[in-house]
This record gives structure tokens, sequence and C-alpha cells, in this order.
């Protein structure tokens, strides 16, 4: 179970520093290729996952899937969430956390009223003790994507009604909506929605890796 207390992740009771893996495509992989990678994940002594239900179909140039979990109508495919469900059960066998990266960008036709039935859909079926592992991302990169798709932000207000929705479906949901490109912009988001994380996009300039301290260190002093 993950939970947060003050600035930091508590994981069945105990803080924790948590460090992901990107495992976007998570729900397409065999369970084979699930317990092979899971266990190799572990063996780094890496804390989790972050999946994409709702990923492109990466491949030259990456386009818009037939097997997302939500449909351009709002609609769970029944399917794609029994799938969901699997890699988060075989996740948490594991001992792996899986942060779940929403996005409606990624499905063309979606309005934000539809992506946002969607999200209380998804909500409600992983409301369970099953799922305590995961935490929710409402919108990637919320900066530049939205339901208006690739360089339409989405607006603070949408996320503040996503965010209210899903936790009026389950007041246990941790969430957030990953952001930037400043600490202190991203910061005043999670603050202003009400966000129980800060999910922060940095500007991924060649010297990201040694500018990781500083930006950790600003978000004490955004």
């Amino acid at each position: 179970m993950i939970t947060t207390q003050f600035d930091h992740f508590v994981v069945n009771g105990h803080p924790k520093f948590l460090v992901f893996v990107s495992y976007f495509d998570a729900t397409r992989a065999s369970n084979a290729t699930l317990d092979s990678d899971f266990q190799y994940i572990r063996n780094k002594q890496i804390d989790g996952i972050r999946i994409f239900p709702n990923w492109l179909d990466w491949g030259t140039p990456p386009v818009p899937a037939s097997d997302t979990l939500m449909d351009n109508d709002g609609n769970l495919r029944p399917a794609r969430l029994r799938r969901l469900k699997e890699v988060l059960i075989k996740a948490k066998q594991y001992g792996l956390l899986v942060d779940i990266s929403f996005t409606c960008d990624t499905v063309p036709g979606m309005t934000f009223n539809e992506y946002r039935s969607a999200m209380i859909a998804a909500t409600n079926e992983l409301s369970g003790d099953g799922y305590r592992h995961t935490f929710f991302d409402l919108q990637n990169e919320r900066m530049i994507l939205s339901c208006g798709g690739l360089g339409v932000p989405m607006p603070a207000s949408e996320i503040n009604d996503l965010r209210a929705a899903v936790e009026n479906a389950d007041p246990m949901r941790l969430v957030t909506a990953s952001d930037g490109p400043s600490e202190s912009s991203s910061v005043a988001l999670a603050h202003n929605t009400q966000q129980d994380i800060i999910a922060f996009h940095d500007l991924r300039t060649s010297t990201w890796y040694s500018d990781t301290g500083t930006v950790v260190a600003n978000f004490a002093h955004p």
C-alpha cells in the first residue's frame, strides 16, 4: 500500500524514497515477458513502474492504437480493462508499485467530458484493496497535452475537475498530474488543484542528470 505523509511516500507503513522505471506498454506484454521483466526490475531494487493504458502504437511515426483502455467515446474496453488488472496484480506479486499514467491526447476524438467519465469508470474498477499499490497521473505532461491534442495544455480547472471526480469515486486514491517546465509552476498547480504528489517533467536538457539534485532541492523552496 502506498500513501503520502508530509513530503515523502509511505509504503506499507514505512517512509521510503522511491525509484520508478517507465514501462509504457506493459499491458501489451505477454505474461512470460512480464515475469522476466518484473523480476529483472526487482533485482535492480527498483520500486515501481510507470505504465500508459492509452499508449500509442509506437511505430514510425507513432499512431493512435486500437487497444487503448479507453475508446474515443469515453468507454472502457472490457478486454483491455481485464488485461490492465492482470498486469497490476502481477506487479503487486513482484512487490512493484505502479504509476498509472492516463492520457486523453492519445485517443483522438475523445472530449474532456468523455475522458472524465472514463476516469471515473477506471477509478471505480480499481478502487479495491487489491490496487492500493497504484496511484494515478490524471494527464501526462498536461502543460502541452490535453483532450485538444499536442500543444494544447489541459487547464488547471480541468485537472481540478478530474481530481475531484476521481477522489469522490475513491477517497483513498492518490493522484497527480505531470507538469512542467518549472519547479515553481508544478508546485503551484499541485497546490491549486489539491494533488497528492508533484510529478515533474523537466526540459530534458543534456544536463538533466547532473541537474537532478538542484531540481529536487528547488521543490523545497519553489
